[in-house]
């Protein structure tokens, strides 16, 4: 009988032994999975904050008013900010009419879109037009594009036919560098709307714009031509 408590103590004492130490396994792992995951954490912390950097560097390094945008294909393209806002005056029906009193003649296109419902609203004026969006609903107007060779007509920021490329350096002087180009435009990181002065003898004889952003839908809604200044002359 002796024998047998005793072996049954040794076999108690063994089997505690084993549990304490697989407790201990357990613990050793439990703190290691506790270190992953703070490590994990602050893995994703900084990349948060690497984000977030990165945001405020791109907002800190927004391109300069009448900055090299970009060149491509023979054009150079300046940063600016006009083209929320190109005319001298806000853009509506009753300002247009004010402000170019020569007018030659309007048409107006009905577009019966539910949710887009509206006019298009054309300006002419000897060969040069002036294309306005009116939503219907909250009798809001946009500029859907242009073309303009009537030197009677000045945009916000100075610009008009028969500005010379010297005038033009002075609004824009770091395009002294392309006097040899003959095309310029101007447009900003939204890239939605595109303003294009084209050069005859180192003076603009035409700006065409078209704004993107509001241009397909209305085109679409009436089988209107897409972009393209060639498709309007």
């Amino acid at each position: 009988m002796g024998q047998k408590t005793v072996c049954g103590r040794e076999e108690k004492h063994i089997c505690c032994s084993l549990n304490l130490r697989w407790i201990g396994y357990i613990g050793i792992l439990i703190i290691l999975l506790n270190k992953c995951g703070i490590k994990e954490n602050n893995n994703e912390n900084n990349v948060i904050e690497n984000s977030n950097s990165q945001e405020e560097k791109y907002i800190y390094e927004e391109p300069l008013q009448g900055s090299v945008y970009f060149v491509e294909d023979n054009e150079v393209y300046f940063y600016d900010t006009m083209l929320y806002d190109l005319f001298n005056y806000t853009f509506s029906p009753d300002n247009v009419k004010k402000y170019i009193p020569f007018l030659d003649s309007i048409t107006k296109i009905y577009i019966p879109e539910k949710d887009f419902e509206g006019n298009i609203i054309t300006y002419h004026f000897k060969k040069s037009w002036i294309r306005m969006f009116e939503l219907v609903v909250d009798s809001e107007y946009a500029c859907v594009d242009f073309d303009i060779f009537d030197k009677r007509i000045e945009l916000k920021n100075g610009l008009k036919v028969g500005l010379s490329r010297d005038s033009f350096n002075i609004i824009y002087p770091e395009s002294k560098k392309y006097n040899n180009i003959s095309k310029m435009s101007l447009t900003d990181e939204s890239g939605f709307g595109i303003l294009t002065c084209y050069f005859k003898k180192d003076t603009i004889n035409e700006i065409f714009y078209w704004n993107i952003e509001v241009l397909p839908q209305c085109y679409d809604s009436v089988g209107l031509p897409r972009r393209g200044r060639t498709s309007y002359h």
